[in-house]
């Protein structure tokens, strides 16, 4: 099975736990140690490191680390001093919550030996106090296992069976809220099927090879090019030695909720889209209503579920008596109110009117508060056979 994380930055400010696997299987929390190599050049040269698993977890390993909280533990001369990603933002002048899953490399605003940590994906942004290359991490991971096989060592990240002709057999490690296989095609290519979401290039943050003499081998985009062919699922590590005895283990970050990663900005999500916060409806417009009372939109009136306030526009000549009536009766025949005196005309501002006789009006409910009732209707009373009835209304949420 390979390995799927979901990353926001450590700026969140909810603390997650690790991640776990909805499958009965069994699961643990394990140490882990990686020699990074990091960017030549001497102090103030900036770059970033991927660590070969992640999350991170805490100090305790039961949740997803943060600065203050965490098991990783940065051994270098060139890295001296962690400051949190918030920090680091706030010298940028970006907006902490603005979260981006850590794609965006706020490096330039680290001073000489300091570095920030995406705790969620496992990334590391530096700017280096001196000319050392070497940086060990020492951290802890959510490790689950379960027993299966794949072909070509499937996505599985270590293997204590043997393994030949393509295929393995025996204990897979893996993170997943869903599984996927990373497959041996050639030398340098991987066959990546089985993802829930068709991933960029950037998303792979790392891929480690297992092979048959027990030597295990780690490729990042930092140090190997990355390119991924969508069409194919084929991902290609140029400089890469994969063999199909090998099994591998296969890193990629996930989009998070509220990322659009292929643009690199924040979503912002409409509950209800624009156009459907309202909804405008003619309720009758036409000359010469036979004399009599009438209801619009008819008797049982026009129902408010959903909406918070209603305006009324009229135009009525010829003898037409305007009034508003409502209810929050749920009998078969409501009682109906009178609340023509609740709304205020907008074309005069004078609210507080018992009817509207033979004139132009625009209604709106009284301060513009909320209009809370079940239902709502138009009481129309012609006296004569000449006359002009208009009325329109618009709903809002």
């Amino acid at each position: 099975m390979g390995l799927l994380n979901r990353g926001n930055s450590s700026a969140a400010t909810l603390r997650k736990p690790l991640p776990t696997n909805n499958v009965s299987t069994a699961s643990s929390v394990v140490s882990q140690t990686d020699v990074l190599t990091a960017n030549s050049g001497g102090a103030g040269t900036k770059g970033t490191l991927m660590l070969a698993y992640g999350p991170i977890a805490s100090e305790h390993g039961d949740l997803v680390g943060k600065f203050g909280d965490s098991s990783l533990v940065i051994t270098s001369t060139a890295l001296t001093t962690e400051v949190p990603f918030e920090q680091v933002m706030a010298r940028a002048g970006a907006n902490q919550n603005n979260v981006d899953g850590g794609a965006v490399d706020y490096s330039a605003y680290l001073e000489d030996g300091e570095y920030y940590v995406v705790y969620e994906t496992g990334r590391i942004y530096y700017s280096k106090a001196d000319n050392s290359t070497t940086v060990s991490a020492s951290y802890k991971y959510r490790q689950l296992t379960t027993s299966g096989s794949g072909s070509g060592g499937g996505g599985g990240g270590s293997s204590s069976g043997s393994s030949a002709g393509g295929a393995s057999s025996g204990d897979a490690t893996y993170m997943s809220p869903a599984d996927f296989t990373a497959t041996y095609a050639s030398a340098t290519t991987l066959t990546i099927t089985g993802l829930p979401f068709t991933p960029t290039t950037a998303q792979f943050m790392s891929v480690k090879k297992q092979g048959t003499s027990g030597t295990a081998v780690t490729y990042t985009p930092d140090t190997y090019a990355f390119s991924y062919d969508t069409s194919t699922g084929i991902l290609t590590v140029t400089g890469a030695s994969f063999s199909n005895t090998d099994t591998f283990l296969v890193t990629v970050v996930g989009p998070t909720k509220m990322m659009d990663a292929t643009i690199d900005a924040q979503k912002n999500a409409l509950i209800r889209d624009v156009s459907d916060q309202y909804a405008n409806e003619t309720l009758i417009d036409t000359t010469n209503v036979a004399a009599g009372t009438n209801y619009y939109p008819s008797t049982s009136g026009l129902q408010m579920d959903s909406y918070s306030t209603i305006t009324i526009q009229g135009k009525t000549s010829g003898g037409v008596t305007t009034t508003i009536e409502a209810t929050n009766d749920d009998a078969a025949s409501p009682d109906w109110v009178d609340i023509t005196k609740s709304f205020t005309d907008l074309i005069t501002a004078i609210g507080g009117n018992a009817t509207y006789v033979d004139a132009n009006f625009l209604l709106a409910p009284t301060g513009r508060d909320i209009l809370s009732v079940k239902a709502i209707r138009i009481k129309s009373v012609t006296s004569t056979s000449t006359n002009v009835v208009k009325y329109n209304i618009r709903r809002m949420y």
